[in-house]
């Protein structure tokens, strides 16, 4: 089977957009409208406007919301020159709208664009600074996602100094402590994938175990920081060949798709994860129970995954795995 482990969900779910943003919306622009630029106020109507498109776009995932933030954004940051107290703060909203967007178009020159635009914002926000922390976690973050498409062992190696620079920064009582310390693990994995060392995989498992013990049940990350640990605890079973690892990570995965419904942002990476982890312990143990659930859920998965979608190929030769060993 493909082992197509994602350890960041990015897509985004389509759900109902309440009439009360809807309304929001509507009044800011109504405000705008009434208060063009050169009035006091303009600023901030566009502001409000911009940031509720933005909420908009978050929870509809429609493009239209994306590209008019994007817009709305370059005209704050063009009211906020260098000097002005708002330029930092305008650069990292400007980055997170156009991070947004390569996230759906894929485009490289979008994600240039918003680190250029984090760096920038960070380089305003030097240590001891109170956003320096959160900027710092951001420019990393886009960083990380360029080392995920390109392989660059520098993009890794920064990505690596400044998860470590920002978890020194976020002590354990800190509202960001839990998020550097999954960071972290995500990017230590990946040196672990690039060096084989078994202590990058170890630091990687000890990083998500914390993670995840300050988020617990009822935590908006709870589901991702499961994947997390699953992925990392079954990375060190296909090292030490330890079924406790592959139970303790099949473990994970069903406790992560259980609270992942469709819709949510982590169905379909619980989803294609339990289906390999399942597979793998029926190619250890032979217990048909463990292939009739792997061909269910890899048939769960190539649905979520139409013509066209990136991932259908690797669905299809999961699926094709299974039944094949079925008929076997």
């Amino acid at each position: 089977m493909v082992p197509s482990f994602t350890p960041l969900a990015w897509g985004l779910t389509s759900i109902i957009v309440s009439e009360d943003l809807k309304q929001e919306i509507a009044s800011y622009r109504n405000a705008l409208t009434a208060q063009p630029l050169g009035h006091p106020d303009h600023s901030t109507s566009l502001i409000n406007l911009t940031n509720a498109v933005f909420t908009r776009y978050k929870k509809s995932g429609r493009m239209e919301d994306l590209n008019n933030a994007i817009t709305y954004n370059r005209e704050v940051l063009a009211l906020c020159p260098l000097d002005h107290q708002c330029h930092a703060t305008s650069l990292n909203k400007l980055a997170k709208a156009v991070l947004a967007c390569y996230n759906q178009s894929g485009q490289m020159e979008d994600l240039e664009e918003a680190i250029t635009y984090h760096n920038e914002a960070l380089t305003l926000r030097p240590l001891g600074h109170p956003d320096h922390s959160v900027l710092l976690i951001n420019f990393t973050n886009a960083v990380q996602t360029r080392y995920g498409q390109s392989g660059g062992m520098e993009d890794l190696n920064n990505a690596i100094k400044c998860h470590r620079e920002a978890l020194a920064l976020c002590p354990l009582g800190h509202q960001h402590h839990a998020i550097c310390l999954n960071n972290l693990a995500v990017v230590v994995l990946a040196c672990y994938n690039q060096s084989g060392l078994i202590e990058d995989l170890e630091a990687a498992i000890a990083y998500s175990s914390r993670a995840l013990a300050l988020r617990p049940l009822g935590h908006p990350d709870h589901s991702m920081s499961l994947i997390n640990l699953a992925i990392a605890v079954r990375d060190r079973y296909d090292r030490l060949g330890r079924m406790d690892d592959l139970d303790e990570a099949i473990k994970y995965n069903r406790e992560a798709f259980s609270l992942s419904p469709l819709g949510h942002q982590c169905h379909s990476t619980s989803l294609n994860n339990l289906a390999i982890t399942v597979f793998n312990r029926y190619m250890q143990s032979g217990q048909m129970v463990d292939l009739e659930a792997a061909i269910t859920y890899n048939r769960e998965s190539l649905a979520l995954c139409p013509l066209g979608h990136p991932d259908r190929s690797s669905s299809l030769i999961n699926l094709a795995a299974a039944v094949n060993d079925r008929y076997d």
